[in-house]
Order: structure tokens, then C-alpha cells, then sequence
């Protein structure tokens, strides 16, 4: 092993920046497979050492020697020519396509955990001259939930890994399950320590999921809850539509003029039964298959947003004139 203090201590101090400022840019670091490559193309031994097992791989790891003075001559020396005690960008994205290739779930859940739990090293870093989760963002690594046994599963093949323009988050499924995978119950985006704060929404916003949800990806999951198996609870097909209307009626960039008509003709679920918004008012009227919204709103209240997106969908606060007319026009005639 180079015992690079006693190879330099006749040699003055601005002489050792030279030497070593061509050393670092040499390929004279020797791995376990006999290659050569510059040190900072390697891991310095004792950051490697306290990586976790699935991120281990001696391709980015210098040789190592069995002798401890030896090894430790040798780590001093690696130190001194820049050996990396960060993690490098080449590894993370082999890592991640060797997942892909082996659809392993299990790994990308792994190392998603733990790029969230150490995200303040991986947040800036770069690949192919741009942020590393841009680059990402067209691969399929993140891993997803089998919708089993879910009332809300999208139109698309189900499978281990998405991209990240194609999952969102748990917390998103009421409201866009039917449209896209959510993101595998066994990860944790987010954390809170000493190296700072990182809330799941910034991660995942991040790691390009679907934060801020399209509308068609709203619209397309409320027409799958509209076609549910009718063997499904009442009670949850309830509670699933009156969350669809609160965020409809909390989110500005849904207004009535966008939202297509289809929607708006099955849009109202009441007593089992989907109804189209036209048919159901917010005052209470005395009239055969005309219904009030009063079930929906009687907790909530008639200026929540609940309500707000039930007006959104086209609830009127009582019947016109021209409703009237047709309505009675309807009606059956007496011979």
C-alpha cells in the first residue's frame, strides 16, 4: 500500500498540491477487478461501508486490503486524491435500472425509503446535465399498490413499477385512484431531522409524481366510482362522491364551463342511485323524481366546499320556469 506521508515528506507543501492535483485526474486507482479509474470515480472505503446491502456494489469500491495498516495507508491516500464520500450519480441511476430490470418492488421500495430518509444528499444531484429525478422521470421505478380488493382501480395494466407522471399519492387515491396507481403503501416520502425538513408533498413534487392533479385525471376516476360493482357498500360510494365534490369545489381551476357533460348527467349519488345534477336541487321540492341535496350537505353545510362543488356540477337552488314547463310536458297524458 502507498504510505503517501512518508513518499512526500521530503517534498514541500505546494509541490504535494501539484502532485496530487495530477494524481487525482489519473486513472491510477486500482479496484477489486483489477480496473483503473480516477479516485473520485470510487467510493472512499469508509462511506461505502456504511451503505445499506441492496445499495452495495464493489464496481464503485477501490481495492481493499486485507492488512489493517495497509488498508488504512491506503484510505488516507484515497482521501488525499478525492475519493467520493458522497453518492454518486452513475450508481443511484445503475441501481435503479438494475430494479427495472429485475422488477423488484422490494429494491425500489428500499431505496426510495432511503433516498426520502437522506434526501438532503440526493435533492441537487445531477445526471446527464440535469437534476437526477428529471432524468428519472422517464423510467418506470417507482412502486405502486395492487388495487387489491380497492373499490377504485384505473383502466391500465397493473404492474410493479410506474413512472412517476403516472402515480400519485395515497392520500389522492379517493380522488384520482381510478385513474392512476398510488405510490406503495410501504414508502415514507418526507422526513424531519437534524439535516432538515422535507415535507411528503415537496419529495414527492420532487420525484415528479402527480402532485397537482389534472382535472381529466379527477374526471376519469369519478366516472370509474360512478361504475362501481353495485355490490359495493352504499355507505362508501357516498363517502368516496361527497369527497370528489369537496375537492371539485375547493380547487379554482375546476369551474362549471370544464366539466365535461357526461359528468354532469351521473354526477349526484343519493340513496343508491346516480342522478344527474339537473334533478336535484338544493331546496327541498314536493315533486315525483326531483331530489334535494339536503343528505349530502346536512353535516357539512350549504358554504362548504362540498356544496360549492356540488353547485360546480350543476346543482341549481331551485328549479326555473323552463324546468316546469318540461317537467309537466313529461308528465303522462290522460286519454
Amino acid at each position: 500500500s502507498i504510505n503517501w506521508e512518508e513518499l512526500t515528506k521530503d517534498i514541500g507543501e505546494h509541490k504535494q498540491e501539484e502532485l496530487l492535483s495530477i494524481l487525482s485526474k489519473s486513472q491510477i486507482v486500482l479496484d477489486n477487478d483489477c480496473n483503473l479509474n480516477t479516485a473520485n470515480n470510487y467510493y472512499h472505503p469508509d462511506f461505502y461501508s456504511s451503505f445499506p446491502v441492496f445499495l452495495q456494489n464493489k464496481k464503485y469500491l477501490p481495492l481493499i486490503f486485507s492488512d489493517k495498516d495497509a488498508q488504512n495507508k491506503w484510505s488516507f491516500f484515497l482521501s488525499k486524491l478525492g475519493a467520493s464520500t458522497e453518492f454518486l450519480a452513475e450508481h443511484i441511476v445503475t441501481t435503479i435500472k438494475s430494479i427495472i430490470e429485475d422488477e423488484s418492488d422490494e429494491k425500489a421500495i428500499e431505496l426510495l425509503n432511503y433516498i426520502s430518509n437522506h434526501f438532503e444528499w440526493f435533492k441537487e444531484m445531477t445526471y446527464d446535465d440535469k437534476n437526477i429525478f428529471e432524468y428519472l422521470s422517464e423510467l418506470s421505478w417507482l412502486p405502486v399498490d395492487r388495487p387489491k380488493k380497492r373499490m377504485l382501480v384505473p383502466k391500465g395494466e397493473y404492474r410493479k413499477l410506474r413512472k412517476p407522471c403516472e402515480t400519485i399519492l395515497q392520500r389522492d387515491y379517493e380522488i384520482a385512484g381510478g385513474a392512476h396507481y398510488t405510490l406503495s403503501v410501504s414508502v415514507t416520502l418526507g422526513k424531519k431531522d437534524e439535516s432538515g425538513t422535507f415535507h411528503e408533498k415537496d419529495v414527492a413534487k420532487k420525484l415528479g409524481l402527480l402532485v397537482n392533479l389534472p382535472n381529466e385525471s379527477v374526471f376519469e376516476s369519478f366516472r370509474r366510482l360512478q361504475n362501481v360493482d353495485t355490490r359495493q357498500p352504499e355507505k362508501d360510494i357516498t363517502r368516496f362522491a361527497k369527497l370528489v365534490y369537496e375537492y371539485i369545489g375547493r380547487i379554482s381551476h375546476i369551474s362549471k364551463d370544464n366539466i365535461p357533460s357526461d359528468i354532469s348527467e351521473k354526477s349526484v349519488f343519493i340513496d343508491g342511485c346516480w342522478l344527474p345534477s339537473s334533478k336535484v336541487f338544493q331546496e327541498s321540492i314536493n315533486l315525483s323524481g326531483i331530489f334535494s341535496w339536503d343528505t349530502l350537505v346536512s353535516k357539512d353545510g350549504k358554504e362548504s366546499s362540498l356544496a360549492k362543488g356540488l353547485v360546480k356540477l350543476g346543482v341549481l337552488e331551485k328549479p326555473d320556469s323552463e324546468f316546469l314547463v318540461d317537467y309537466l310536458c313529461d308528465l303522462p297524458k290522460c286519454r
